[in-house]
């Protein structure tokens, strides 16, 4: 019996479309971050303005709370609907990856005469003999859906 092992997790950084949908939802993100600054700008008024030590009346004070609490209302619904959406996406393609990734695999271990290929984080010992996890990154360097990996740096503040 041909058994190999893959490195799923590596293979999967590499694969473009995978890639791709990373970017598309870091770019979700960018804009969730535009949509609610201005409701932080906003807020941000607010609080300063009651710790100025300015004296406003009873009726304004109120008016500056009920807006940062409705204001604050609204953030967190837009954070509740933003989430769900970001989590849809990464399910959706994780079930895209491993799909391309899988008709990949398969192909290419029909073509070896492979019997079986497991992933790599399911193995306890294997000899190296029998990870095709490079053989996987060549074959979609030849089919042009290979992408360098490169992690990412944390932002500095």
């Amino acid at each position: 019996m041909q058994i190999r092992v893959v490195d799923f997790e590596l293979v999967t950084k590499h694969f473009s479309t995978y890639q791709d949908g990373v970017e598309k939802i870091e770019q979700s993100k960018k804009e969730f971050i535009e949509k609610v600054e201005p409701y932080r700008r906003e807020m941000q008024n607010i609080l300063v303005a009651a710790q100025s030590g300015l004296i406003v009346d009873s009726m304004t004070q109120k008016q500056r709370t009920e807006k940062f609490q409705h204001m604050q209302k609204e953030i967190v619904e837009l954070d509740k609907v933003f989430k769900g959406e970001v989590q849809r996406m990464r399910d959706e393609l994780t079930k895209v990856t491993y799909k391309e990734l899988e008709d990949y695999i398969v192909n290419f271990s029909k073509d070896k005469d492979f019997d079986c290929v497991i992933g790599k984080l399911e193995i306890v010992y294997c000899k190296e003999e029998f990870d095709i996890t490079n053989q996987i990154l060549e074959l979609l360097k030849e089919k042009g859906v290979y992408r360098e990996y490169v992690e990412e740096e944390e932002e500095e503040n």
